[in-house]
């Protein structure tokens, strides 16, 4: 169920760019309840916004908690406004368990900031490698 509704908003998210979406949000198939979300370096605003929408629908129609690997090995340029408005409503989403941030950056760190101030929430782990992550999902 979960593998449809990221499937039904991954179409949303891939038709953004011919050579593919600069940020971009999948199931992970062997990890119930797991999304991957991607990030390369160059990032189109539209894209941060349309992978949010896609994190967002998926868990307002989740029915257990998720956890959001969040690869930023790319050493993404932040579009600091849009993905700070674009985060918010599934930053502070009751079936959001985790952000799990493998390869954080300077942009990453201003951006939760921000959203715990504005949220009061703390639900960002960072790790060095995606296994490290995945394997906390598995706790």
């Amino acid at each position: 169920m979960v593998e449809q509704r990221v499937m039904e908003q991954s179409n949303i998210v891939n038709s953004s760019l011919e050579e593919g979406p600069t940020v971009s949000v999948k199931e992970i198939h062997d990890k119930k309840n797991v999304l991957l979300m991607t990030w390369q370096q160059k990032v189109d605003p539209a894209d941060v916004r349309r992978a949010f929408q896609s994190i967002q629908a998926v868990l307002d129609s989740a029915s257990a908690e998720m956890c959001v690997v969040v690869d930023l090995r790319q050493n993404p340029v932040f579009p600091l406004t849009e993905t700070m408005i674009s985060a918010i409503r599934p930053y502070q989403h009751h079936l959001l368990a985790e952000w799990l941030i493998i390869g954080s950056n300077r942009g990453a760190k201003a951006v939760e900031g921000f959203l715990s101030r504005i949220t009061g929430r703390n639900n960002v782990l960072l790790f060095n490698t995606e296994s490290e992550a995945l394997a906390h999902c598995n706790r």
